[in-house]
């Protein structure tokens, strides 16, 4: 999928999903994060190329606990490249390439 010029975020999760899956789109260019994951349990972010959004890269929520980032490409995004709020609970984030983002690689 190529999620582009969005007014509000490229891909979210909200509204308590369980063992969701994005996987292998260019997200880029919109208003918001890249993908959010808000109030779900056991997403997995993977083989994404996230780059030039409003705010975060990727950006894991309320609780988005036992979630999985890895093998992402994550760019130029206006704050964190990966945002974890409050170390999320089982979280693993790992293999990621990051750079250019414009606080933050990753903020746990």
């Amino acid at each position: 999928m190529d999620a582009n010029g969005i007014e509000g975020h490229g891909i979210a999760l909200d509204g308590f999903n369980t063992n969701c899956e994005v996987y292998g789109n260019k997200i880029y260019s919109n208003e918001g994060e890249g993908i959010q994951v808000n109030f779900g349990e056991s997403a997995s972010v993977y083989y994404n190329v996230v780059y030039s959004n409003g705010a975060h890269g990727i950006g894991l929520l309320q609780p988005a606990n036992l979630s999985t980032v890895y093998n992402n490409t994550i760019a130029k995004n206006a704050t964190a490249g990966i945002f974890n709020r409050a170390g999320r609970l089982n979280t693993t984030i790992r293999d990621n390439i990051l750079y250019d983002n414009g606080t933050w690689g990753i903020n746990v």
